[in-house]
Order: structure tokens, then sequence, then C-alpha cells
């Protein structure tokens, strides 16, 4: 019995070295997956961040093609400044849907993926509505409904931007 003891004591001894090594690694492999998806969402995070630069850029475009009025006449160069700025926020906000999908994709969460495709479409449905009215603007003929339709347009994307930057910051702070 004694000489049991002593060779699983001599055992144990070889092995817990390994046994730390092991226990180790996995802590930190689970650590490092975290801080590569907190990462992903800072990222993400500074593109919001852009995408809010680029908002406030049209809202501000929009405002001085109504102030063409009476009647709404922005120039050719107003029009296509106004629908290249819609492209750029189209293509932010494709950036940050693939970001929050590879998210979604490694934390194996179906729920936060279905939230980030419905925030995905109601950003695309805003920026659908957006060109929309960059073609119907000249037929506006009331001043108060462009400036209303702006200033919704306007609301929705800040709601939309700032609905994915919450989610994303939980992610990023490792809450989440």
């Amino acid at each position: 019995m004694d000489s049991f003891f002593k060779i699983s004591l001599e055992i144990f001894k070889v092995l817990t070295p390994f046994i730390i090594s092991l226990i180790v690694y996995l802590i930190w492999h689970k650590q490092k997956e975290k801080e590569v998806i907190a990462t992903e969402a800072k990222n993400s995070i500074a593109l919001l961040n852009v995408m809010s630069t680029k908002t406030d850029e049209l809202y501000q475009l929009m405002g001085a093609m109504i102030d063409t009025y009476p009647p709404i006449n922005p120039t050719k160069e107003m029009l296509k400044n106004f629908n290249d700025k819609i492209d750029e926020l189209d293509k932010k906000r494709l950036e940050i849907f693939y970001s929050a999908l590879f998210i979604c994709d490694a934390k194996k969460d179906v729920t936060l993926e279905t939230y980030f495709v419905e925030q995905d479409y109601a950003f695309k449905s805003t920026i659908s509505k957006l060109r929309i009215f960059s073609q119907e603007i000249t037929t506006i003929e009331d001043v108060n409904e462009s400036k209303q339709l702006a200033f919704d347009f306007n609301y929705a994307l800040i709601r939309d931007n700032y609905a994915y930057k919450r989610i994303l910051l939980e992610i990023a702070l490792y809450r989440k």
C-alpha cells in the first residue's frame, strides 16, 4: 500500500506540469477568442462612428438642397454629391453588417445574428428611401414636407446606428 502511494505520488508529480499547462492553454485559448471578437466589435464601432459622420454630412446636404426652394431645384453637382454620400453610407453599412455576421459566427449566437439582420434591413430600407428621395426631390412641392422627410431619414439612420452600437459595445467590453 505504501509503495502504491509513492508510485501514485511520483506519477502525479510528473503529470502536474502537463496538467497545469493544459489548463493554462485552455483558459488562454478561450480568452484569445473573446479578444478577437471584442476587437472586431471595436472595429465595427469605429465604422459606425464614420457612418455617423456620413449621416451628418448627408443631412446637411439635404438641407442645402431643400434651401434652393422655391422650387426645390438642387444643382446637378448637389445631386451627384448627395448620391455619392448615399453610396458611401451603403458601403459602410455593408462593412458593418459583414463584421457583425463574423461576430455572430464566432460567438455561435443565432439570436444576435437575427437582431443584426433586422438592423441591417432597417439601414438598407432607409438608404433605399434616400435614393428615392434624391430622385423625387424636385417634384416635392411643399418645402415643409421635404424638411420633415430629411429629418425622418436622419433620425432613422441615427436610431439604427445607436442600436447597432449599443450591442457592439457590450461585446467590445466583454459583457456579452
